[in-house]
């Protein structure tokens, strides 16, 4: 067996670092469901809302024994060091060959399977979310305001970076460039030192000034999902230079 590099990875470690290999992969479908009403009045059901869920993944791969006189112990190290990256509370990165990037929950592992050679096989099955790597759009202009175009199909969160080169209270904007429509009431936030990192991450729902928690000096309600098309982004005070970036990953259902 001959062990390609970056056939897989798991959060950035290619699984040839286990002696192991990818055999086969399977992405299933995105799961959802949609929320509707009908009545006697109405011949066709309205759709009120969707929700979309996570894909199954399936991943089968081989592990080569490191020490042919003591094959078992030695797969059964490997493999032990593979699960427990795969079994600790947070979600793992896997990158396949298809060029996508699956944030993914593990749900099951086989037992190790002898394949008739030297090797042993595991499958391993997944909930996850499929997406391209990291994008950073930044307003490399003179102004804090710019448009930016999302990738991806599908709603998708992100992590907004503020920083502004003297004191002062920011407020921030999003909004659909074609209608103008906000994506979510302007972030207020207060008292930003010079040169401080104000962080909105909309994953675990934080706002953050060098780290320390800041929803106290903010107005925010709710935050925002980036839908795939056209965005513009204000930032104020227009008199104050602030440095902005938005990082996020195109998701697709």
């Amino acid at each position: 067996m001959l062990l390609k590099r970056e056939e897989m990875s798991v959060n950035g470690i290619d699984i040839a670092e286990y002696n192991a290999r990818l055999l086969t992969y399977s992405v299933g479908s995105t799961t959802f469901t949609k929320n509707y009403t009908s009545n006697k009045n109405c011949v066709i059901p309205l759709i009120s809302s969707i929700n979309l869920g996570t894909r199954p993944l399936t991943i089968t791969i081989t592990f080569k024994p490191v020490d042919l006189e003591d094959k078992w112990h030695s797969v059964a190290v490997n493999k032990s060091r593979f699960d427990k990256i795969l079994t600790d509370n947070t979600p793992v990165e896997i990158t396949l060959p298809d060029g996508f990037m699956y944030t993914a929950i593990c749900k099951s592992i086989t037992e190790l399977s002898p394949d008739g050679t030297d090797c042993f096989d595991v499958t391993y099955t997944f909930e996850a979310i499929m997406h391209e790597a990291e994008v950073v759009i930044s307003n490399n202009n003179e102004t804090n305001n710019f448009f930016f175009e999302v990738g991806g199909n599908t709603e998708t969160n992100c992590v907004v970076e503020l920083t502004p080169m003297s004191e002062c209270n920011i407020k921030f904007v999003i909004a659909k460039r074609e209608t103008g429509k906000t994506l979510v009431p302007a972030i207020n936030i207060l008292n930003v030192s010079e040169n401080s990192k104000v962080v909105i991450d909309t994953i675990h729902k934080t706002v953050t000034v060098n780290g320390e928690n800041w929803m106290l000096n903010t107005n925010i309600v709710s935050f925002p999902l980036l839908p795939p098309e056209e965005l513009i982004v204000y930032v104020a005070p227009s008199d104050v230079d602030i440095s902005t970036n938005i990082k996020y990953y195109p998701t697709y259902i």
